[in-house]
């Protein structure tokens, strides 16, 4: 009985800090679903997927995120959710991709925290913008010039 209960106990812990992250990787996933609508020129795409991520970050359980990953998030919460419906209630293109860059950076100082993702995340710049964007890979895929200037841009920052 001892042993069930130990084992028991176990599964649960793992699923808890299995729905942190996924959580948190729910909202990249969010995010780079408005990136890449934005990337391909798709208002329409991005606003759906705009209202997801609003979804996501108003559900997201940091209990058991380390303090510095709390701090980073309480602080930006508040204008994540300000962009995130910003772009969620337009299909403007050039609206949506000004939101972008404000909620880039915001997001940035929570995935970057140590232990947020167990993935690459690259933190992009565009100079024309003077905006930032985060990509799940090093190739540029500018979204605020999508086709216009596809590959401007470079990698200021990447974490694994």
């Amino acid at each position: 009985m001892k042993t069930m209960l130990t084992l028991l106990w176990a599964a649960l812990s793992l699923g808890s800090l299995s729905a942190q992250n996924g959580t948190l990787e729910q909202v990249f996933e969010n995010y780079l679903s408005v990136k890449n609508a934005l990337v391909l020129g798709d208002g329409k795409s991005a606003s759906e997927s705009a209202g997801k991520l609003k979804e996501a970050l108003k559900m997201t359980d940091v209990s058991n995120w380390s303090p510095a990953a709390k701090k980073a998030f309480s602080q930006a919460k508040e204008d994540l959710l300000k962009e995130a419906h910003a772009i969620s209630s337009t299909q403007n293109i050039e609206k949506q991709r000004a939101s972008l860059g404000l909620l880039s950076a915001k997001l940035w100082p929570v995935i970057k925290e140590p232990g947020s993702l167990d993935r690459a995340v690259y933190y992009d710049y565009c100079p024309m913008k003077k905006a930032y964007w985060l990509a799940e890979e090093a190739t540029i895929k500018n979204p605020f010039y999508g086709k216009q200037m596809l590959s401007c841009g470079k990698v200021e920052q990447k974490i694994n």
